[in-house]
This record gives structure tokens, C-alpha cells and sequence, in this order.
């Protein structure tokens, strides 16, 4: 039954059935009303996932109708594939194997996969893809997954992993033996650099310098107490000297009003750097429209490009805000295919870096999506966007 199913699913992917009759979401374990409230909860914790912090257990939970994550990559679609495709040469395959530990990086494990061999499928060329899920990040666990992709037949690998568990990896003594994308981690996060790995991890540094062209004779920034928070913090004090005074938010912070209303004086007329999650940012520009206190701008990085942003906060509250986005547009047809088997380029940066390393792999000569490759670093481009009736929409300047 379940490669009838895929099956069926690859013949409405390349067919091109809309998403408004299939919702393909792998996670059915619970209730609608809840399941909203866990995607929130995640959406929190997305900047903590990139950046080291280990999600809290409740928001990884075990997806009860994928027992393995191979089980989305089945032979069948490959077979249909070359069945619907006479220009699908079966002779040849374009192997990689995909790596990460789900108990760290939760749903977004889902999403990745998803992505990832929706691509495939999109680019209409042979491929073979295999899934290596890890109990953790563990210096055993990664050289355990790597021995098993390489007894399969992978030297190709795109691994999911986290800034901690970069050492973990390259100390692995057949490291050398493997071509590898880390679509988490940038170059310049680590030490020990490897010739045989491409960075594919969001430099923010390179946003924030961008954000700061924004900026007027004086900034505030707002920055949230995570290991992810505190990058932000760093990179900013030391990008933009015109930076008077930052205000650290705790996990557990409840009220923001005090927290506003003693710097009003400061925040009306600056610039206001927003190095906080979706949530904190949406109660912190709720609250500054409240006070009817009128800053010069309002910036963010990567963090806040999210739709959730958009609908937790009021369209008047977000006017002034600049967010600094590095995910390009790709091919319609293929972001659509993408969104049909349950993932997300659009606005999920582990899935569109994720998906950056698969079309690597399949030509390293010339990628398609991200075609600047500096010193093995991805040099992702930097664009800024407004919020406007609902949406992000590409700013002028």
C-alpha cells in the first residue's frame, strides 16, 4: 500500500496538483488546536535549533506515521519516474545521503527530507538518497551515520548539524573521504576548516552590516538571551558603533511594558535593531505602537523572516520594519512541488540550505540556486524586505 501511495504522489507531484487539495503534512499526532500551539512554540525555538541549543522535549516529538525517514524515499518514485521520463537515464544515479539527528533538530527533520527529494524528483535527473537519522550529535553518533553512508555507497553527504557538533564531525579520521554540506554552519562560526566541506550557513554578520546602512545617528537593540541571541548581539555592538543601548530579554520575560515605556525617550527618533524571536518581536512592536512611541526604523535579521510574524502582529505595527532575507526565489514550478510533499523553501532557512546542498551535489561545476561559492563558504546574497498587507514584500533601497 504505501508504494501505491508514493506512487500515486509522484504522478500528482509532476502532474501538477495544487496544495489546496492535498495537505500532506507528515506530523498527525495531534489535534489541530494543539498542533498550532506547537508550531509556535518551535517557531521560538528555530533560532536556538540553528545555533546549538537543544530543543526542550516537548517540542520533538515522533512523527507516528513515518517510522523512518527513508520511508518518504521510496524506489517506486524513482521507477515511476523513469517510466513518465524518457529522458530519465536509469543507468546513472546521483548518490548523497542526508544526515541529522531529528531528536535535535525536531519537525524540521521532516521538512529538510521533504525538500530535499521533492528537488530531486523536480530536477528530472536519476538520483539516490538515502536518510541517516542519529540518536544525537555525539562524536559516536556522527561517525557511526558516516560508516553507514559510506557502506552504501554515499560519499556525497549533506548534514544537518549544529555549531557544537562540528568538531564531533571533522574528527572522524576517514573525514577526508567524503564530500560534505553543512547547511547550519558558517566558516566563520568554527575553527579547523576542511577543504573537502562546503559552509552553507547563514552569515548574519553580513545581514546586520546591510541592516546598518539603515540606521539613523542613534540605535537600540532588543536581543534575546539564547545562544543564537547573543551572536546577534555581538555581531551588532561591533558593526554598529552608533549603538547607545541594548536591552537583554530573558526566556521567562512576562511583561514588556516597563521594558519600553522607562526608554521612550531613547527608542523615539532611533534606530531599533529587533535581535529577538518572532514572538518577542511581535510583543515588542505591539507595545511600541501602543505607546504610540515613533522610531526612525525598525530592523531584524533572517530570525523574523517568517509569515509568523506577520500574523501575530498588527499591519500598523509593523510599519518601519526592515527584515534582511538571504532565501532566493527559485523556479515556481519547484518550490511548488517542494510545498506538495510537505516542505518549505519559502521561509524555512534549514530546508532552503538543505535543498542549497542537494543541487550542489548534483552539479558542483555550475549549482543552479546558490552559484557563489567563496573559499568553501556559500556566499549568500543579502536583500531587504518590507511588511505590507500581509506579506514580505522586496524593499527599493
Amino acid at each position: 500500500m504505501r508504494y501505491i501511495l508514493y506512487s500515486f504522489l509522484a504522478v500528482l507531484l509532476f502532474a501538477g496538483c495544487g496544495q489546496d487539495y492535498y495537505d500532506l503534512d507528515f506530523d498527525k499526532s495531534s489535534k489541530t488546536k494543539k498542533k498550532k500551539k506547537a508550531k509556535t512554540k518551535a517557531h521560538d525555538r528555530l533560532d536556538e535549533t540553528i545555533d546549538n541549543s537543544t530543543m526542550d522535549q516537548d517540542d520533538v516529538k515522533p512523527h507516528d506515521d513515518v517510522e523512518d525517514a527513508n520511508d518518504l524515499l521510496d524506489e517506486t518514485l524513482l521507477q515511476k519516474q523513469s517510466i513518465d521520463n524518457p529522458s530519465f537515464d536509469s543507468s546513472v544515479k546521483n548518490k548523497m545521503a542526508l544526515i541529522y539527528s531529528s531528536k535535535t533538530i525536531g519537525k524540521y527533520a521532516i521538512n529538510a527530507t521533504s525538500s530535499a527529494m521533492a528537488y530531486l524528483l523536480s530536477r528530472n535527473q536519476p538520483f539516490d538518497l538515502e536518510v541517516f537519522d542519529m540518536p544525537a550529535q555525539t562524536t559516536y553518533d556522527i561517525q557511526t551515520a558516516l560508516k553507514k553512508a559510506k557502506a552504501s555507497g554515499h560519499e556525497n553527504i549533506v548534514a544537518i548539524l549544529t555549531n557544537s557538533s562540528y568538531n564531533n564531525l571533522i574528527s572522524y579520521n576517514d573525514i577526508d573521504n567524503f564530500n560534505i554540506y553543512l547547511p547550519l554552519i558558517n566558516k566563520s562560526n568554527v575553527l579547523n576548516l576542511k577543504d573537502n566541506i562546503i559552509y552553507g550557513g547563514l552569515d548574519y554578520a553580513k545581514q546586520l552590516k546591510v541592516l546598518s546602512r539603515q540606521t539613523v545617528e542613534q540605535s537600540v537593540e532588543y536581543y534575546s538571551l539564547n545562544t543564537l541571541g547573543k551572536i546577534l548581539h555581538d555581531n551588532t555592538v561591533k558593526i554598529d558603533p552608533k549603538v547607545k543601548y541594548s536591552q537583554p530579554i530573558g526566556k521567562g520575560q512576562n511583561s514588556y511594558n516597563s521594558l519600553i515605556s522607562t526608554k521612550k525617550w531613547l527608542l523615539k527618533g532611533s534606530s531599533i535593531y529587533l535581535n529577538t524571536s518572532s514572538v518577542s518581536s511581535s510583543i515588542i512592536l505591539s507595545t511600541i505602537k501602543a505607546k504610540k512611541i515613533r522610531p526612525a526604523n525598525i530592523l531584524s535579521t533572517q530570525v523574523n523572516y517568517t509569515p509568523m510574524l506577520l500574523s501575530l502582529t498588527g499591519a500598523n505595527a509593523l510599519r518601519g520594519l526592515t527584515i534582511a532575507n538571504s532565501i532566493k526565489p527559485i523556479d515556481p514550478a519547484i518550490s511548488e512541488n517542494i510545498a506538495l510533499l510537505g516542505g518549505d523553501i519559502w521561509f524555512n532557512w534549514i530546508s532552503y540550505s538543505t535543498v542549497v546542498g542537494v543541487d550542489y551535489f548534483l552539479d558542483s561545476n555550475k549549482p543552479k540556486i546558490e552559484p557563489n561559492i567563496r573559499d568553501g563558504q556559500v556566499d549568500f546574497d543579502v536583500k531587504l524586505y518590507k511588511a505590507t498587507d500581509g506579506s514580505f514584500v522586496q524593499s527599493s533601497f
